[in-house]
């Protein structure tokens, strides 16, 4: 499959995946989401101590809603799904805030590392028609995930909702490179000697990739591809139009060491403003003053 094929939301359904709602949680599972989600047992040890209980006792995946869009759950391979799944309420709670700030109604959110979809679900779940959710993972098997999630668990397109899933990594130029997978599938990388199989992946550029989409502006931009944002951020801020320029950034900062690029850094120097920083992500922005200049 080459980097410039996408599947958007007329494309066939994940195949060979029985239709959303064959995985109903079992009795076992529901008591178990029912004290991790309700009671103080949702955190902590404790919550990794019932998710591997619920992991022992089934093999299948969890059907379930999360922030009014539904979802196919896997409880292996992926901390990610576990983590929602576990207490959708307290998953990535400052992202989603950040989230809910900045993306419009009609607004176009951007998932870089999308995963099994858990961010671009949330985004679909505040948007309305006209609004569009775009997500890059080119990890082979989550992104089966991804596409059964976004494109068969959910009928957006009824909603008026656009939905592209780019089954490529984002780079510094086109062509391919080596996906390294560990254990821990959400954990892939381009980074090399970090351990794992490898698998080729075809590799595009985030400007290309606007540039195909047809895309005026960015207003959500979520990049979380474990270690690799440099190789991926800048050589777009060097060659992008500045109106291509997201309006706000959510940037996973916890694998900088591997950065030869200081991706916050430089998007300070380039007038982005830091809102929100914690121990593994950077919300920043454009400032209001900027943003209302370029679109005027």
């Amino acid at each position: 499959m080459s980097a410039a094929t996408s599947h958007d939301d007329r494309s066939p359904d994940a195949g060979g995946e029985p239709p959303f709602g064959s995985h109903r949680p079992s009795w076992v599972a529901q008591l178990i989401l029912a004290l991790t989600r309700h009671t103080p047992l949702g955190r902590g040890a404790a919550r990794k101590a019932l998710g591997e209980t619920l992991r022992k006792r089934s093999a299948s995946p969890v059907d379930v809603t999360l922030w009014g869009r539904n979802a196919r759950l896997h409880l292996t391979s992926n901390y990610s799904e576990m983590k929602a799944l576990l207490n959708p309420g307290a998953y990535s709670k400052p992202d989603f805030s950040f989230i809910r700030r900045r993306l419009p109604a009609d607004g176009i959110f951007l998932d870089i590392g999308a995963n099994a979809g858990m961010f671009s679900l949330f985004a679909a779940s505040l948007l309305r028609p006209g609004g569009r959710v775009i997500c890059v993972e080119p990890q082979p098997d989550i992104f089966r995930r991804l596409q059964f999630n976004m494109l068969r668990a959910n009928n957006l397109r009824s909603e008026g909702i656009g939905v592209t899933l780019v089954p490529a990594a984002l780079g510094s130029e086109a062509g391919e490179a080596d996906l390294t997978i560990p254990d821990e599938h959400g954990q892939a990388t381009l980074r090399s000697g970090l351990g794992g199989r490898t698998v080729k992946v075809p590799v595009m550029t985030l400007h290309d990739l606007l540039l195909r989409e047809g895309l005026s502006r960015v207003d959500v931009m979520k990049i979380d591809v474990e270690g690799f944002e440099d190789a991926v951020l800048e050589p777009f801020f060097r060659t992008a139009r500045r109106d291509l320029w997201p309006r706000a950034v959510l940037m996973e900062h916890c694998n900088r060491e591997r950065w030869r690029w200081d991706c916050e850094g430089e998007l300070t120097r380039l007038g982005y403003e830091t809102v929100y920083r914690d121990r593994a992500n950077v919300f920043m922005a454009r400032p209001d003053r900027e943003r209302s200049a370029s679109e005027g």
